[in-house]
């Protein structure tokens, strides 16, 4: 009986210890992963992050720090100011990673799968783009192209006309010079 009072008393504040130890080490991770928690929340609704919170390395475990990595890769992908290798390559670091938990793996795959599609049809609409503007400038050029041929056109419609004017000036004069002349034989005769 002294004997188990003896291991009571010996066992209850290692059991209290262990209890602390337990809600205290909770209450940090809670702590810890608070701000990453919040960060989630703003980027799966699609609003960026306000500021960047600062993460020990140290501190957090693998896949903390894959949350974390995905968070931020969605926040640049919620800004706009981003670059397609930079994100595919700390999204393929996350899938590489031996100690990251698989179904952050995956979610890190389907987000890159998102990105690649995303990359891709930006390089189409940057083609097209291209084609746009080539087209414009032969738009343009065929436009000054026409107007320099109207142009011609005018000129020799109007160098034409001249010359018509000219021809009809000269062969009315010559009409008069022939009814003068055929008035004048017609008066000698």
């Amino acid at each position: 009986m002294h004997k188990a009072r003896l291991i009571r008393a010996a066992f209850s504040p290692l059991v209290c210890l262990l209890l602390l130890s337990i809600s205290l080490l909770s209450g940090c991770g809670g702590l810890l992963t608070g701000p990453l928690r919040e960060a989630e929340d703003n980027v799966s609704t699609g609003k960026p992050l306000k500021g960047e919170a600062q993460f020990n390395k140290a501190l957090y475990t693998p896949d903390v720090m894959a949350r974390k990595k995905l968070a931020l890769a969605m926040n640049t992908l919620i800004k706009g100011d981003f670059s397609y290798p930079d994100v595919k390559a700390v999204l393929r670091s996350i899938q590489k990673d031996p100690y990251t938990a698989r179904d952050l793996k995956v979610e890190a795959g389907y987000m890159l799968t998102l990105v690649e599609k995303l990359d891709a049809k930006q390089k189409e609409l940057d083609q097209m783009r291209q084609r746009y503007e080539k087209c414009l400038k032969e738009k343009d050029d065929i436009a000054k192209e026409k107007e320099m041929i109207i142009q011609e056109k005018d000129e020799i419609i109007a160098g034409i006309t001249k010359e018509r004017d000219d021809l009809a000036f000269k062969l009315k004069k010559l009409e008069e010079i022939y009814t003068l002349t055929e008035r004048r034989r017609g008066i000698r005769k």
